[in-house]
């Protein structure tokens, strides 16, 4: 593409960084780092975004986060990509100090939370977060009834769901597995 003279976009370097983070090619994701820097895509939200991602892949959480502070934008998906950093590399404590910065957070950025939090083993944080949220979808109920089920936390769990069908949600294929298992751990 270089040698064709063909200008990449944000797009492009965006996919780029993408794939070298599937292939584990972190040289390679580097010099393509250098390369959206030398073609000015520094400031653009979506190609910083997955630099945020790509980095916390390899567990390079310094490099995540100077990419995060070198934004000179952020919308949440950048704000809950680098949360999810955070959570990915196991550092909750900055995750949550990040996730209480942020101006606006979305149920992907609370869900992101409460599953750190529940692959800790921390129940209680979890679910003080998951019953302070104000918009819950699939994903949200299924965390925490995942969390109580994973540490044998069985009638917790169902009591989640109970509560998830009195609230009109609907239970996908995830949720009724997660829920059954917990059924028959039970006896």
């Amino acid at each position: 593409m270089l040698r064709a003279e063909v200008m990449p976009t944000s797009y492009t370097f965006a996919s780029l960084i993408k794939a070298c983070a599937s292939l584990s090619a972190l040289g390679f994701g580097e010099a393509v780092h250098c390369h959206i820097w030398r073609n000015g895509f520094d400031s653009h939200v979506f190609v910083q975004t997955a630099l945020i991602d790509f980095y916390s892949n390899f567990g390079k959480i310094g490099k995540s986060r100077r990419v995060f502070d070198e934004m000179p934008d952020r919308d949440v998906y950048a704000w809950t990509t680098m949360v999810f950093a955070y959570v990915r590399t196991g550092h909750l404590s900055s995750a949550r100090g990040l996730f209480e910065e942020m101006p606006r957070r979305n149920v992907a950025t609370w869900n992101t939370m409460i599953d750190g939090y529940a692959r800790m083993g921390n129940f209680d944080s979890a679910e003080l977060l998951f019953n302070q949220m104000s918009i819950r979808d699939i994903i949200s109920w299924t965390t925490m009834i995942t969390c109580y089920s994973q540490h044998q936390k069985f009638r917790e769990a169902l009591a989640i769901f109970n509560k998830m069908t009195s609230n009109e949600s609907h239970p996908d294929e995830v949720t009724m597995a997660t829920v059954i298992s917990a059924c028959g751990l039970l006896i």
